[in-house]
């Protein structure tokens, strides 16, 4: 088992006090990495705390209204066995856009006419 906290990263940390407001998964629930997983509430700002790496959410450490330091593990992620784990979902919205930038792709090649800028036209090739 290959655990991994979840904590503030440096520039998440501005010294004021911050609190959790909600978790957006519960444990047991699969989320992916750089995808928001906890709202933090400051005196300033609400802030998300994002999936350091994808896997399953095995621990929740803190609750709603818990405060919230730089060195505080808000919760673990179980990161074994990661490809069994992704969701169906996940894995047809990623076919579908490939299918869409291929169609994209292929209208471009079979219409000469098409009227597009030169920057994107590079970022299609």
């Amino acid at each position: 088992m290959s655990l991994v906290s979840i904590v503030l990263s440096e520039d998440q940390t501005e010294g004021t006090k911050a609190t959790v407001s909600s978790w957006l998964y519960k444990e047991g629930d699969f989320v992916e990495k750089n995808q928001p997983i906890v709202e933090l509430e400051t005196d300033k700002v609400m802030m998300e705390v994002i999936a350091p790496e994808s896997g399953k959410l095995v621990a929740i450490k803190l609750n709603s209204g818990d405060e919230v330091t730089e060195k505080t593990i808000l919760g673990k992620i179980d990161t074994t066995d990661v490809a069994k784990n992704i969701p169906k979902h996940a894995e047809k919205n990623t076919h579908a856009a490939n299918d869409a930038q291929q169609d994209i792709e292929q209208d471009v090649q079979n219409n000469n006419q098409l009227a597009i800028s030169p920057a994107v036209r590079r970022l299609l090739q």
